[in-house]
Protein backbone atom coordinates (compact mmCIF):
# COMPACT_ATOMS: atom_id res chain seq x y z
CA UNK A 1 0.00 0.00 0.00
CA UNK A 2 1.64 3.24 -1.13
CA UNK A 3 -0.15 5.23 1.55
CA UNK A 4 1.54 3.29 4.35
CA UNK A 5 5.13 4.51 4.50
CA UNK A 6 7.55 3.78 7.32
CA UNK A 7 10.58 6.00 7.87
CA UNK A 8 13.06 5.38 10.64
CA UNK A 9 16.55 6.38 11.68
CA UNK A 10 18.79 4.86 14.36
CA UNK A 11 21.99 6.58 15.40
CA UNK A 12 24.70 5.96 18.01
CA UNK A 13 27.10 8.72 19.08
CA UNK A 14 30.31 8.22 21.02
CA UNK A 15 31.05 11.28 23.14
CA UNK A 16 34.18 12.15 25.09
CA UNK A 17 33.82 14.97 27.61
CA UNK A 18 36.76 16.48 29.49
CA UNK A 19 36.45 18.39 32.72
CA UNK A 20 39.27 20.57 34.04
CA UNK A 21 38.41 22.47 37.20
CA UNK A 22 41.23 24.38 38.89
CA UNK A 23 40.56 26.03 42.25
CA UNK A 24 43.16 28.19 44.01
CA UNK A 25 41.22 29.62 46.95
CA UNK A 26 40.47 28.99 49.73
CA UNK A 27 42.52 25.81 49.09
CA UNK A 28 44.04 24.22 46.01
CA UNK A 29 41.52 21.74 44.67
CA UNK A 30 41.74 20.49 41.11
CA UNK A 31 39.45 18.04 39.35
CA UNK A 32 40.42 16.65 35.99
CA UNK A 33 38.92 13.74 34.15
CA UNK A 34 37.30 12.34 31.04
CA UNK A 35 33.81 10.95 30.59
CA UNK A 36 33.16 8.39 27.87
CA UNK A 37 29.55 7.97 26.78
CA UNK A 38 27.64 5.98 24.18
CA UNK A 39 24.52 7.98 23.29
CA UNK A 40 21.89 6.24 21.15
CA UNK A 41 18.97 7.99 19.44
CA UNK A 42 16.10 6.84 17.24
CA UNK A 43 13.33 8.33 15.13
CA UNK A 44 10.35 6.68 13.43
CA UNK A 45 7.47 8.06 11.38
CA UNK A 46 4.65 5.82 10.21
CA UNK A 47 2.06 7.20 7.81
CA UNK A 48 -1.03 5.16 8.60
CA UNK A 49 -2.76 6.72 5.62
CA UNK A 50 -2.83 10.03 3.82
CA UNK A 51 -4.34 11.84 6.83
CA UNK A 52 -2.96 10.00 9.85
CA UNK A 53 0.59 9.52 11.08
CA UNK A 54 2.43 8.25 14.12
CA UNK A 55 5.85 9.44 15.28
CA UNK A 56 8.33 8.14 17.83
CA UNK A 57 11.48 9.92 18.96
CA UNK A 58 14.13 8.81 21.46
CA UNK A 59 17.31 10.59 22.44
CA UNK A 60 19.90 10.33 25.19
CA UNK A 61 22.29 12.98 26.42
CA UNK A 62 24.63 13.82 29.30
CA UNK A 63 25.36 17.03 31.17
CA UNK A 64 28.47 17.95 33.11
CA UNK A 65 28.24 19.92 36.36
CA UNK A 66 28.84 23.65 36.02
CA UNK A 67 31.89 25.50 37.35
CA UNK A 68 29.88 27.06 40.19
CA UNK A 69 28.63 23.61 41.21
CA UNK A 70 32.16 22.19 41.39
CA UNK A 71 34.00 24.91 43.32
CA UNK A 72 33.60 24.55 47.07
CA UNK A 73 33.79 28.24 47.86
CA UNK A 74 31.27 29.62 50.33
CA UNK A 75 28.89 32.15 48.78
CA UNK A 76 27.58 34.36 51.58
CA UNK A 77 25.70 36.86 49.42
CA UNK A 78 22.61 35.78 51.36
CA UNK A 79 23.85 35.43 54.99
CA UNK A 80 20.91 33.24 56.04
CA UNK A 81 21.23 30.89 53.06
CA UNK A 82 24.85 30.06 52.29
CA UNK A 83 25.80 28.03 49.22
CA UNK A 84 28.93 26.19 48.15
CA UNK A 85 30.01 23.78 45.42
CA UNK A 86 30.99 20.13 45.43
CA UNK A 87 34.15 19.02 43.53
CA UNK A 88 33.00 15.37 43.73
CA UNK A 89 29.97 15.83 41.48
CA UNK A 90 29.50 13.48 38.55
CA UNK A 91 27.75 14.01 35.22
CA UNK A 92 24.03 13.35 34.81
CA UNK A 93 22.64 11.17 32.02
CA UNK A 94 19.14 11.49 30.60
CA UNK A 95 16.83 9.47 28.35
CA UNK A 96 13.83 11.10 26.66
CA UNK A 97 11.05 9.53 24.57
CA UNK A 98 8.12 11.12 22.70
CA UNK A 99 5.10 9.57 20.94
CA UNK A 100 2.96 11.75 18.65
CA UNK A 101 -0.23 10.96 16.80
CA UNK A 102 -1.89 13.30 14.32
CA UNK A 103 -5.10 12.80 12.34
CA UNK A 104 -6.99 15.06 9.94
CA UNK A 105 -10.60 14.08 9.34
CA UNK A 106 -12.95 14.65 6.40
CA UNK A 107 -14.63 17.58 8.15
CA UNK A 108 -11.17 19.26 8.38
CA UNK A 109 -10.99 18.69 12.13
CA UNK A 110 -7.57 17.80 13.53
CA UNK A 111 -6.68 15.56 16.48
CA UNK A 112 -3.19 15.71 17.95
CA UNK A 113 -1.92 13.57 20.85
CA UNK A 114 1.54 13.73 22.42
CA UNK A 115 2.95 11.44 25.13
CA UNK A 116 6.44 11.99 26.51
CA UNK A 117 8.60 10.78 29.36
CA UNK A 118 12.14 11.21 30.61
CA UNK A 119 14.48 9.91 33.29
CA UNK A 120 17.64 11.59 34.57
CA UNK A 121 20.19 9.44 36.38
CA UNK A 122 22.51 10.87 39.05
CA UNK A 123 20.25 13.92 39.24
CA UNK A 124 21.99 16.91 40.86
CA UNK A 125 19.99 18.37 43.72
CA UNK A 126 20.84 20.77 46.52
CA UNK A 127 21.53 19.09 49.87
CA UNK A 128 20.15 21.47 52.50
CA UNK A 129 21.69 21.63 55.98
CA UNK A 130 19.87 23.61 58.68
CA UNK A 131 22.16 25.16 61.32
CA UNK A 132 19.56 24.98 64.10
CA UNK A 133 20.03 21.22 64.01
CA UNK A 134 23.10 19.20 64.93
CA UNK A 135 25.06 17.84 61.99
CA UNK A 136 28.77 16.90 61.72
CA UNK A 137 29.24 19.13 58.68
CA UNK A 138 29.04 22.20 60.92
CA UNK A 139 32.26 21.04 62.59
CA UNK A 140 33.97 21.55 59.22
CA UNK A 141 32.10 24.54 57.80
CA UNK A 142 31.33 27.50 60.02
CA UNK A 143 27.67 28.42 59.54
CA UNK A 144 25.91 30.98 61.80
CA UNK A 145 23.05 29.79 64.00
CA UNK A 146 19.72 30.09 62.17
CA UNK A 147 21.31 29.94 58.72
CA UNK A 148 21.16 27.24 56.07
CA UNK A 149 23.85 25.69 53.92
CA UNK A 150 23.17 24.31 50.45
CA UNK A 151 25.55 21.88 48.68
CA UNK A 152 24.87 20.26 45.27
CA UNK A 153 25.05 16.46 45.24
CA UNK A 154 24.15 13.58 42.94
CA UNK A 155 20.98 12.11 44.38
CA UNK A 156 19.40 9.22 42.48
CA UNK A 157 16.97 9.56 39.61
CA UNK A 158 14.35 12.10 38.58
CA UNK A 159 11.33 11.32 36.38
CA UNK A 160 8.99 13.37 34.22
CA UNK A 161 6.00 12.44 32.08
CA UNK A 162 3.55 14.55 30.08
CA UNK A 163 0.39 14.02 28.06
CA UNK A 164 -1.03 16.66 25.72
CA UNK A 165 -4.20 16.44 23.58
CA UNK A 166 -5.71 19.03 21.29
CA UNK A 167 -8.70 18.91 18.96
CA UNK A 168 -9.58 21.65 16.49
CA UNK A 169 -12.64 22.04 14.31
CA UNK A 170 -13.42 24.70 11.68
CA UNK A 171 -16.76 26.50 11.92
CA UNK A 172 -17.33 27.48 8.34
CA UNK A 173 -20.42 29.70 8.66
CA UNK A 174 -18.57 32.18 10.87
CA UNK A 175 -15.15 31.46 9.32
CA UNK A 176 -13.65 30.50 12.67
CA UNK A 177 -11.59 27.68 14.05
CA UNK A 178 -12.54 26.23 17.43
CA UNK A 179 -9.93 24.33 19.47
CA UNK A 180 -9.86 22.61 22.84
CA UNK A 181 -6.77 21.21 24.55
CA UNK A 182 -5.72 19.57 27.78
CA UNK A 183 -2.47 18.43 29.36
CA UNK A 184 -1.21 16.52 32.37
CA UNK A 185 2.34 16.54 33.69
CA UNK A 186 3.92 14.49 36.46
CA UNK A 187 7.36 15.21 37.94
CA UNK A 188 9.21 13.20 40.57
CA UNK A 189 12.46 14.67 41.92
CA UNK A 190 14.68 13.61 44.82
CA UNK A 191 15.75 15.92 47.64
CA UNK A 192 18.01 15.94 50.66
CA UNK A 193 17.72 17.66 54.03
CA UNK A 194 20.28 16.97 56.79
CA UNK A 195 21.29 13.64 55.15
CA UNK A 196 17.65 12.51 54.99
CA UNK A 197 16.52 11.68 51.47
CA UNK A 198 13.00 12.40 50.23
CA UNK A 199 11.12 12.64 46.94
CA UNK A 200 8.87 15.43 45.73
CA UNK A 201 5.90 14.64 43.45
CA UNK A 202 4.22 17.33 41.38
CA UNK A 203 1.04 16.95 39.34
CA UNK A 204 -0.05 19.68 36.94
CA UNK A 205 -3.31 19.66 34.97
CA UNK A 206 -4.31 22.34 32.48
CA UNK A 207 -6.96 22.82 29.81
CA UNK A 208 -8.05 25.54 27.45
CA UNK A 209 -10.33 26.54 24.60
CA UNK A 210 -9.78 29.01 21.80
CA UNK A 211 -11.71 30.58 18.96
CA UNK A 212 -9.69 32.10 16.16
CA UNK A 213 -10.57 33.50 12.78
CA UNK A 214 -9.11 34.75 9.56
CA UNK A 215 -12.18 36.29 7.97
CA UNK A 216 -10.30 38.56 5.63
CA UNK A 217 -7.26 40.82 5.19
CA UNK A 218 -8.97 43.63 7.12
CA UNK A 219 -10.58 41.64 9.93
CA UNK A 220 -8.99 39.01 12.13
CA UNK A 221 -9.22 37.88 15.76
Amino acid sequence: NKEQILNFNIRVNYQISHIDNEQLVPVNNNKNGNYYNILPSAFMRYNINRNKNLQFNYRSYVQLPSVSQLQNVINNTNPIHLTTGNPNLNQTSSHHIVFRYSATHKDASVLFISLSGSITKDYITNHLFIRSRSHPIFNVINVPIGSQLSIPENNGNSYQSRCFITYSLPISYIKCNFAVDGSYQFTKTPGWIDSLKYTSDQNNISCGISLSSNIGPKLDF
